[in-house]
């Protein structure tokens, strides 16, 4: 063996310690939610948390509308309205709830590949 592949070996065992170190402990809720944000799909899911806030945040206006509207016709647009405004603010959340399972799907996938590494060797 030549002193290069010795240099190789020995930078990818340090590499795999960092990642088993990295990869350790499973991360709390918090953290793999906020964890969202990052990456190279950080910005589409914040575009993602900023509409879905501001349309569940005109639902709660439009409910304040439909509890004063006097009219029966105004208070079914007004209700129609905030049924509308609410399933598309869950279907968002829903959206940011597939890529939290999918980040938690490829961290496991993560340690099955540092695992039968460790066993190749």
């Amino acid at each position: 063996m030549s002193n290069v592949d010795d240099m190789i070996r020995k930078t990818l065992e340090e590499q795999d310690r960092a990642a088993w170190t990295e990869l350790g402990d499973e991360p709390g809720y918090l953290r793999q939610a906020f964890g969202l944000f990052r990456g190279r799909l950080g910005w589409v899911l914040w575009t993602v948390m900023v509409v879905q806030l501001s349309l569940f945040g005109a639902a709660v206006w439009a409910a304040f509308q439909l509890m004063a509207a006097g009219d029966p016709v105004q208070a079914v647009q007004w209700g129609v309205l905030v049924v509308v405004l609410v399933q598309v603010s869950t279907f968002l959340r829903g959206f940011m709830g597939s890529h939290f399972e999918a980040n938690r799907i490829l961290r496991e996938l993560a340690l099955v590949q540092l695992k039968l590494s460790s066993k190749a060797d």
